[in-house]
């Protein structure tokens, strides 16, 4: 007996036009939208958008707007289903459309977590944010975190991009039970989303000023705006009224400029721009709302033949895999230290191949209503997800640890997150086999003193707990400052993040567009501090940070260039703010004077004052480490609770100029800024010496 024929159906996330070949239910059948392939080809222009933005192509400032495309796309598309079959049957079959959007969602989903998690590194919280993908939760997740969708590759998630599906989801499930409530009375309906635009727009408008723009970006509510105008243009689409009528003329009339304007906007819109939290959003979705629209007219041949371009269209089809596919390739080949034109490569060839794999294999199988022999009705559909999520969740919690793991490297990847640098991680024998080798050529290259010659152990004190603030130069001294705080027997927690500087301000690059980790650095000066204190008491807090005075600002609106007057007031502001964070507790506080660069003259402005010195009278007084030295100088006379020391005798030498060569073969630091090796090792050991020393805790 041959199956009952299953009219072709529009699926609104990759492949447009699915043609079961399984009955897939036996039930009143769901009318259909005639095929459009311009709108593929704009759903391809969207997932392109994100991944040329992803890594970083020149030209696409703004392809994170790619995701407010697909989300009008999903609303429109949506919703006019969900119209065309209440329409037809006076009903909206909310169980059987929550059937086919898990065949369509989870299966590829469970595939990417499969692959991603086991690959990921512990230290970056991969299970909570795998479970929360799991939940279709991970926005709130990201947003609770103040987590920034523009932060750097290197140093997110793999997962960090299913925020948005988990936004589709959450709107997939609400928004069938409201349109079956709406959908009799279409003045009502449009009623209602509008008063929900205005809605979201003012929420997302609120949340960028009144609390973080991360929160803005994942909260859900300031976001459905584009998918509820994507909702307003399914209503246009489908009404036959007068007005509608010259609604959609009017669109097509304005579809050229519509287009031009949505091009402009991946191309030059920043992601820190505030027109777009404060109504550029809502102007952008509407936009494409009206290419949408226009999209409809039998006249817009042109604009329809050139959406309608075969390879755009096929990258639309796969879109959804293109998107849960490549963003963990991004971060992968991001920490391989791939580059340019290679990371592009790479990406692309790997994204590709893992979504026509998916597709084929997984996707379309399921999605057309069986799995192998086994008929996936409605009722087999919703419960063997909500199985096969489970089992996940389990899978993932069996698989991942419970927290982050001890290691002082979370710090230098950039993760703001306190970390407890566990001494006894390092081999006892490799540390002992290492000072010796260092002493032998530190004094070789230098005549320094080297850990050999420390004091030891103090039998009559109690164990500290060391605190390690400042950016990745302090992070990359982690391992000496442990291995000396492992023999005295003490404790260390660091909060040192990669690229952040000690006061909580947006960085910009040289043309004035802001950092990707702005908001992570804003976020964590703001809270890290206090966390440090509140949770781990420290007696002892070792500050060391290069950026302060070497990175223009955003400073009461307006950009500041380091030198200027208003950027050094920020930074000094900043500074006595997280003075007073640090020691709220009493703790004592030794603040590392910047060092020299590699082949740069060594000035009393990098040396304490002595006397009949005055400091830095020489040299501008607020630009680059000699600069940031001087208003450390400042802070220590205005605030006698913080040590100064300095160590650039020991890395740069007697010399006039820092040459910090450590042997013949070897330099103290790795780059111009951080340390390395051996390097690393006795830095970091030195400061705790002189630390305990100065500030009269040994």
């Amino acid at each position: 007996m041959r199956a009952p024929c299953v009219p072709a159906h529009l699926d609104v996330m990759t492949q447009t036009l699915i043609r079961p070949t399984a009955p897939v239910e036996k039930p009143i059948p769901v009318p259909a939208l005639e095929y459009r392939p311009a709108l593929d080809g704009l759903r391809g222009i969207a997932v392109l958008a994100v991944i040329a933005y992803h890594l970083d192509v020149p030209g696409f400032r703004g392809g994170f707007l790619g995701v407010d495309l697909f989300f009008v796309l999903s609303g429109a598309l949506i919703t006019a289903l969900l119209l065309l079959e209440h329409d037809a049957h006076g009903r909206i079959d909310v169980p059987r459309f929550w059937a086919r959007r898990a065949r369509r969602l989870v299966p590829a989903v469970l595939l990417l977590l499969a692959v991603v998690v086991p690959l990921a590194r512990a230290d970056i919280g991969i299970r909570g944010d795998a479970l929360a993908t799991l939940g279709y939760v991970a926005n709130w997740r990201f947003a609770a975190q103040a987590r920034s969708y523009f932060a750097e590759a290197a140093a997110m998630s793999p997962l960090n991009h299913m925020w948005s599906l988990a936004i589709e989801e959450q709107f997939y499930i609400l928004w069938p039970v409201l349109m079956g409530m709406l959908a009799p009375a279409r003045r009502r309906l449009v009623a209602v989303l509008v008063g929900l635009t205005a809605l979201s727009a003012v929420c997302l408008a609120w949340l960028f000023a009144t609390s973080n723009p991360s929160i803005a970006y994942y909260h859900t509510l300031a976001r459905i705006h584009e998918v509820v105008i994507g909702a307003l243009t399914a209503v246009a689409m489908l009404r036959t009224t007068p007005r509608m009528r010259r609604l959609r003329a009017l669109a097509t009339a304005w579809l050229v400029p519509a287009v031009v304007v949505i091009g402009a906007a991946i191309t030059m819109m920043g992601e820190a721009a505030p027109v777009y939290y404060l109504g550029g959003s809502v102007v952008f979705s509407i936009v494409v709302g009206v290419v949408i629209l226009g999209l409809e007219d039998e006249r817009a041949t042109r604009m329809r033949a050139l959406l309608s371009w075969r390879p755009l269209v096929t990258v639309g089809t796969l879109s959804y895999g293109l998107y849960l596919w490549h963003w963990p390739f991004v971060v992968l080949f991001r920490r391989l230290e791939l580059d340019g034109p290679a990371l592009g490569v790479a990406v692309a060839t790997m994204t590709a191949v893992a979504a026509v794999v998916s597709s084929r294999l997984v996707e379309l199988p399921i999605r057309a209503g069986r799995l192998w022999r086994f008929e996936l009705t409605t009722r087999r559909s919703l419960l063997s997800s909500l199985l096969v999520l489970a089992l996940g969740a389990g899978a993932v919690i069996a698989a991942t640890p419970a927290g982050l793991a001890p290691e002082w490297t979370q710090a230098v990847a950039g993760e703001p997150t306190v970390i407890v640098a566990a001494p006894a991680a390092h081999s006892t024998r490799d540390l002992r086999s290492d000072r010796a080798a260092i002493d032998r050529d530190a004094r070789s290259a230098t005549g320094a003193p080297g850990p050999a010659d420390d004091r030891g152990p103090n039998p009559t004190r109690d164990p500290l707990v060391i605190g390690v603030v400042g950016d990745s130069a302090a992070a990359s001294m982690l391992p000496g400052i442990a291995a000396a705080a492992e023999r005295h027997g003490d404790e260390v927690v660091s909060v040192a993040a990669r690229g952040c500087p000690m006061v909580p301000v947006w960085q910009l690059d040289e043309t004035g567009h802001s950092l990707n980790y702005s908001q992570d650095c804003r976020r964590h000066v703001q809270t890290a501090f206090t966390e440090l204190v509140e949770r781990h008491d420290p007696d002892l807090v070792l500050w060391y940070s290069g950026r302060d005075t070497q990175t223009r600002f955003m400073v009461d609106g307006r950009m500041a260039a380091p030198g200027e007057v208003h950027h050094t007031a920020a930074v000094r502001s900043g500074f006595e703010q997280a003075v007073e964070r640090l020691t709220a507790k009493g703790a004592d506080l030794v603040i590392m004077r910047s060092l020299p660069r590699h082949g740069s003259e060594v000035t009393d402005c990098d040396r304490p004052p002595g006397p009949g010195v005055h400091w830095c009278d020489d040299v501008d007084r607020y630009i680059g480490p000699t600069g940031q030295n001087a208003l450390y100088e400042e802070l220590a006379q205005r605030n006698p609770e913080i040590t100064l020391i300095s160590q650039a005798g020991l890395v740069c030498g007697s010399g006039p100029v820092c040459d910090d060569a450590m042997t013949t073969f070897e330099r103290w630091r790795s780059d111009l800024t951080h340390f390395g090796g051996r390097g690393a090792l006795r830095i970091g050991e030195a400061i705790i010496t002189d630390a305990l020393a100065e500030s009269g805790n040994y």
